[in-house]
């Protein structure tokens, strides 16, 4: 037992609940935001996370349970840099601050990056980039629209390439904004101004970072393109620069002038091929004049006095021919017409024998259903006895009781109820 001079002392379990309690009940150190690196990442097979969060001097513990991470909707990478929202808690058994994590994203460049990059998975899960469906730039565009910003280097670059390339063509530009807050619904509004009513359409921009070229990787410009009926070229940034709609345009080039060049063909060439079909079409006409030639030659030869007499002879056999032919059939048709009046004549015959034959018997068969007939029995004075159903009773069993029957004689009939049966004795 302690000496009452013993000074008190806790124990390590009482001082770390001490401090949790404290931790846990200052409202400071609850529910704060707080930005870091993260270091140590440890994804759990229970499903939590263990890691730390860290800056240039400084880190603390941090622990993300299987409650909470399932919400966070990107995938998580050693060195991220993330904002959460957390909970300070003290953790006794090691005794040790940590932050209890409730939700995480992205915090930065890295924030921005890993939007895009869900933006790109989505549209390229519903088909919006599939090579399918990219439409052909037209091989000899006359109207090309442009959307670029006024007075812009890229601006300059496009009207330049166009007439060293192919200043046959007409330009219909529409300047909008290509950066910050309201660019993307105006690059969008023109692309659909101009949708069907020019050839091809360039957007084009200059270079610059991330965040300058980020209007071009709005989903309304995804949208927009992915709707539309004319080709559309995307021509933002350089070499190295990437944005959304070079996925879902038609054909993505480098630079502003690097779509030009691709929409348009160089005017000294097309001349060139102009020429060279020029020729094989000479060349061809000359060739099909030279057998026109050979044709009517021959033609001249075939229609000779001597070859025509000798083809109209050759008609009149033949004439002769189908004559003969036509005097035997006409002998074949008139003899078949001979024998089928014979054959007429013979069927009229037989069938007025059998006509006769039949009357007779149809006659003899009459007279024996007249003399059969019960009708002949009532005229000699007998009369009939028929039930209800007009069966003839022939018996007193074929009666009863209060049955109603009718008796016919020649003259007609009379009904009457049965009142007294009396069998032969």
């Amino acid at each position: 037992m302690p000496d009452q001079n013993t000074p008190f002392a806790y124990s390590i379990s009482s001082l770390n609940r001490i401090i949790a309690n404290v931790v846990k009940t200052t409202p400071a150190l609850q529910r704060i935001l707080v930005i870091g690196e993260i270091s140590n990442l440890t994804m759990h097979y229970s499903g939590h996370w263990y890691f730390s969060l860290k800056d240039d001097t400084s880190r603390i513990k941090a622990v993300m349970f299987s409650r909470y991470n399932h919400m966070v909707d990107f995938k998580i990478h050693e060195g991220d840099m993330v904002l959460v929202s957390a909970n300070v808690d003290y953790y006794g058994p090691n005794g040790s601050l940590q932050l209890n994590v409730l939700t995480m994203e992205p915090y930065g460049l890295g924030a921005l990056l890993a939007k895009l990059q869900q933006t790109i998975d989505y549209y390229q899960k519903k088909g919006y980039f599939d090579p399918s469906i990219k439409k052909p730039l037209p091989r000899y565009p006359f109207d090309i629209g442009v959307i670029t910003a006024a007075a812009s280097a890229a601006q300059a670059d496009i009207h330049t390439t166009l007439k060293r390339r192919w200043p046959l063509a007409r330009i219909h530009e529409i300047n909008t904004l290509v950066q910050g807050e309201g660019a993307a619904a105006q690059i969008s509004d023109a692309l659909k101004r101009l949708d069907g009513t020019v050839d091809v359409i360039i957007v084009a921009r200059g270079g610059g970072s991330i965040e300058d070229l980020w209007a071009f990787n709005d989903p309304l410009l995804v949208e927009t393109i992915h709707t539309m009926v004319t080709p559309v070229v995307s021509g933002v940034g350089h070499d190295s620069d990437t944005t959304l709609i070079d996925y879902v345009a038609d054909v993505r080039a480098n630079t502003p002038t690097g779509a030009v060049e691709m929409v348009t063909p160089l005017l000294e060439d097309v001349i060139a091929e102009i020429d060279t079909f020029q020729k094989q079409l000479i060349e061809r006409l000359t060739q099909r004049l030279a057998l026109t030639r050979q044709q009517l030659d021959h033609l001249k030869m075939t229609l000779s006095p001597l070859l025509i007499r000798h083809q109209l002879d050759l008609l009149a056999q033949k004439l002769d021919h189908y004559r003969d032919g036509l005097s035997i059939f006409s002998n074949r048709i008139s003899n078949q017409s001979q024998a089928l009046a014979v054959l007429q004549q013979q069927l009229v015959h037989q069938m007025v024998r059998l006509l006769d034959t039949r009357s007779n018997l149809l006659v003899q068969t009459s007279k024996t259903l007249d003399a059969l007939s019960p009708l002949k029995i009532l005229n000699r004075g007998y009369s009939m006895s028929l039930d209800s159903f007009n069966h003839p009773i022939t018996s007193t069993h074929d009666i009863a009781m209060d049955q109603t029957i009718i008796t016919r004689f020649k003259d007609g009939s009379i009904q009457s109820k049965v009142i007294a049966i009396s069998e032969k004795e």
